[in-house]
């Protein structure tokens, strides 16, 4: 078995803590399941600050959809996503950002991606159920 490599393990580990960094503020701005009234969302990213009525984004801003930047900075290739999602994403991509360093592949920053798009996820609905 191969050896991690220390860039990617400090990744990892950076990306883990900022990750629960953020779950633990989002229990606490949210600290009971939320509904936004008008579409059903439950997502604390997608519902932002505290307000009342708790509305998403996507009802906050009335947006159908966003041209998300899958690099970030605005950068091309962009792909379109609901405004709940796109707040998801923006929320992985901050993480990543203050997390990676120097030497770390591709298929490890993916994975960990991948990793916290499902923990954001799991948070709660980003619409209403069909």
């Amino acid at each position: 078995m191969k050896r991690a490599d220390p860039a990617e393990t400090l990744f990892v580990e950076r990306a883990m803590l900022e990750l629960e960094r953020t779950l633990v503020r989002l229990r606490r701005r949210w600290p009971q399941r939320e509904e936004c009234p008008s579409c059903g969302a439950t997502n604390p990213v997608a519902l932002g600050k505290r307000r009342v009525p708790p509305l998403c984004y996507c009802c906050r801003t009335q947006v159908g959809a966003h041209s998300h930047s899958l690099p970030g900075e605005h950068l091309p290739p962009r792909v379109a996503v609901s405004p709940n999602e796109h707040l998801v994403l923006n929320e992985v991509q901050r993480i990543l950002a203050v997390s990676i360093v120097p030497g770390v592949r591709t298929q490890v920053v993916a994975n960990v991606a991948a990793l916290i798009v499902l923990r954001l996820a799991l948070l709660g609905t980003l619409e209403a159920a069909a």
